[in-house]
């Protein structure tokens, strides 16, 4: 059974590997952890450009800088 995880930007449910995740690096810089397996806290974000639009705000509300 596969994981199941939560968009951060429109609350659906879905499988892991249906989404993006989000990784802050050391120096606050936000990037895709296209693998899924950097060890760090990530968002998951959904694959549709409607949801990518508001995790650019949550990015800038938690002043992350994206790479």
């Amino acid at each position: 059974m596969e994981p199941i995880r939560c968009c951060v930007a429109c609350k659906s449910r879905k499988n892991k590997k249906e989404f993006f995740r989000i990784v802050a690096d050391n120096n606050k810089n936000a990037i895709i952890d296209r693998k899924q397996n950097i060890n760090s806290r990530g968002l998951y974000i959904c694959k549709d450009i409607k949801c990518i639009t508001t995790l650019q705000k949550i990015i800038l509300k938690n002043r992350m800088k994206l790479k």
